[in-house]
């Protein structure tokens, strides 16, 4: 019954945003040759668990309490709040379980190579070349686990969440709202982008225009949800609308106003575009033009 609630959490008709800009990130940047595909599945994944383990959370009673998502019942109004928390904590975790799997998978196949070296079964330049590659990889995964493990935990979405949750008129201003959304929502889309740079054949991920581009994505993403939430109707969104309001939830929308957010969120859509139109590591237009494409589907989202 677990993995049935962790599988109609996992596979239901979600858009794969985190994984698909972790991808795409990786793609444009590696110069349309990409050798890891394990790495990126596992990681993918990872983050699509991630992703549903927070959402079956958000939606409990005693968060947000909603009953819909994704057009669809939420985890806990199907399963019961037990098992709904229940299978949110198996996902966190076999995230994680993964990426070990992933980086034990790297150890094995390098201390292989050792064991054959020392054989002088194959030239050495030979075996070097591979433990060299692999070795590469294994501290890829390493740091980008690190990355998605910061994001995710109390210096990233679960401290958000409780920014979120704790958050009143009284305790608040549009700086520690803002704060607030990088944590909560901008945290995991910042990882999965970044884990896509770094994956790349370029070790990018400190790349301070790559911070700001990543961390404008997610901060608009949850800034267009409050403005899809307020102008949409839930059947359109597959989600309670007005949420935040029927919870007495402090927003972004409630300081700015609907049409100066509108605003803020065209003008972070400009910079985003401009950063990738300079960007040194996309090195053909194509690839700028694809990327660009992919952050307008993104924000012309009705969902």
């Amino acid at each position: 019954k677990l993995v049935e609630c962790m599988k109609y959490a996992l596979l239901s008709n979600g858009k794969r945003i985190r994984a698909m800009m972790m991808f795409i990130s990786l793609y444009i940047t590696s110069k349309n040759k990409i050798y890891n595909s394990f790495s990126i599945d596992c990681f993918m994944l990872s983050i699509e668990m991630i992703h549903a383990f927070s959402l079956i959370h958000d939606d409990m009673p005693c968060i947000d309490n909603d009953e819909l998502r994704r057009g669809k019942p939420s985890t806990w109004k199907k399963y019961g709040e037990s098992l709904a928390l229940l299978s949110g904590d198996a996902l966190l975790n076999l995230s994680y379980e993964i990426i070990n799997i992933l980086i034990t998978y790297y150890d094995k196949y390098i201390n292989s190579l050792y064991l054959i070296k020392n054989n002088n079964v194959i030239d050495n330049d030979v075996i070097n070349k591979y433990i060299n590659i692999l070795v590469d990889e294994k501290n890829k995964c390493n740091i980008c686990s690190l990355l998605l493990s910061k994001n995710t935990g109390i210096s990233g979405m679960i401290s958000g969440e409780t920014d979120d949750v704790l958050m009143t008129i009284d305790n608040s201003d549009i700086n520690t709202l803002k704060n607030m959304y990088l944590k909560k929502t901008a945290a995991l889309i910042k990882a999965s982008i970044c884990i896509g740079f770094d994956l790349s054949d370029k070790k990018i991920l400190s790349n301070k225009s790559y911070n700001e581009l990543s961390e404008l994505i997610g901060f608009s993403y949850q800034l267009q949800d409050d403005i899809l939430e307020l102008t949409m109707t839930t059947e359109e969104i597959g989600k309670s609308n007005n949420s935040d309001d029927k919870n007495n939830k402090i927003t972004y929308i409630k300081y700015n106003g609907l049409e100066k957010s509108k605003n803020e969120l065209i003008n972070n859509l400009n910079r985003i575009i401009e950063i990738i139109e300079k960007d040194e590591y996309i090195d053909n237009k194509e690839n700028k033009y694809f990327y660009k494409e992919i952050i307008n589907y993104i924000f012309d989202r009705k969902k």
